[in-house]
Order: C-alpha cells, then structure tokens, then sequence
C-alpha cells in the first residue's frame, strides 16, 4: 500500500469513525473537531510501518480536526486486545482498531462497543465476521491474495522450481492474520 493510498485509508477511516462523509470546505473547517477518537497504529513508535501508518492518521487528524489517541501496541495482539478493551471501557466516539487478533478475539469487544455506540474501523487484518455481526468497515489489503502475489515474486525472484524446498515463519493460526503467508506458501 503506498504512502497516499493509506492517507486516503485513514481518512475515511476517520470520516467513517466522525459519523459523516465531508467536502473540501469541511474538511477546511475542521468538521470533525468534538470527535474522539482512539486509533491503533499496530506497531511501536518509531518502526518502518508504524511510522507510516502513525503519519497519515496524523495527517488526517490535521485535515478532519478530530481529536486522537494514538494506541502502540507493538505489534503484539495479545496487548492489542487489552488496549482495545481499554479503548472501549473510555467510551471514544469511534476506534480503528488493527485485525491481527482476529475475529475471535475482537468480537466480545465489537460487541461491547456497539452497545456503547461506538463506531469501529479495522486495518491492516480484515475482521469479516465482527464487520458482519456488528457493522464497520475495513482499510487496507486482502491478505490471501497479497500473499499469493509476494509468493509469485518469490519463487520469480529466487529463480525456484519444482522440487525446492522454501521455509515459511508466520503466524499461520491466526485465521485473519496468517491468510497472507498461507497465500505465500499457496504460491
């Protein structure tokens, strides 16, 4: 995903998460100004894709005027959970909350929210069973066909044929998560 690609994403995310679509001259006027927001970036401060991720919610908040909290979680799901039941006990307007916990895991939580009318976004990892039960949306890639691609430059790349023998890490249990490297392997 490009650097725009996931200021656009963050933007409606954030649109999404201020209860409104808005035009340029709201968007000028900060129409988002009393919207509270917790936003999970997914990494730590500072790291490669976190950063990025970190940089366009940043930008959106500046062009929106909502009011953010940023969440790092490091990359660890089981402390993306504890954050996320944090974020839902102080009752924000809305939360982007990263997938990588998976369906199961977020769904007492989405559950949670939406009694207290809190509006949820997810990125990164799509959460389609928590989208199904209890509305929200989802920014960012498919993670099997992403896999899949990345396989195909691989085994290209390597210079690969029938018969080699590839290792593959990943979180292969997580059902949401781990669809990008079953792609890989697919590939």
């Amino acid at each position: 995903m490009t650097r725009k690609m996931l200021l656009t994403a963050t933007i409606v995310a954030i649109a999404y998460l201020g209860g409104a679509f808005a035009d340029a001259t709201a968007l000028r006027d900060k129409w988002c100004k009393d919207v509270h927001i917790r936003f999970f970036v997914g990494g730590a401060e500072g790291d490669a894709f976190g950063t990025i991720v970190y940089n366009g919610a940043r930008q959106a908040q500046n062009d929106t005027g909502a009011q953010v909290e940023f969440v790092f979680s490091g990359w660890n799901v089981e402390k993306m959970v504890q954050q996320l039941r944090e974020a839902v006990a102080s009752k924000p307007d809305g939360i982007a909350m990263m997938g990588h916990p998976g369906d199961d895991s977020i769904m007492p939580l989405a559950e949670q929210a939406a009694k207290a009318g809190i509006r949820m976004m997810y990125q990164n990892v799509p959460v389609p069973k928590v989208v199904a039960a209890y509305g929200g949306g989802y920014v960012g890639a498919q993670q099997e066909p992403q896999g899949r691609a990345l396989g195909a430059q691989a085994v290209k790349l390597g210079g690969l044929k029938a018969g080699d023998t590839v290792i593959m890490i990943g979180p292969f249990n997580n059902e949401n998560r781990g669809a990008r490297e079953r792609g890989t392997v697919k590939a």
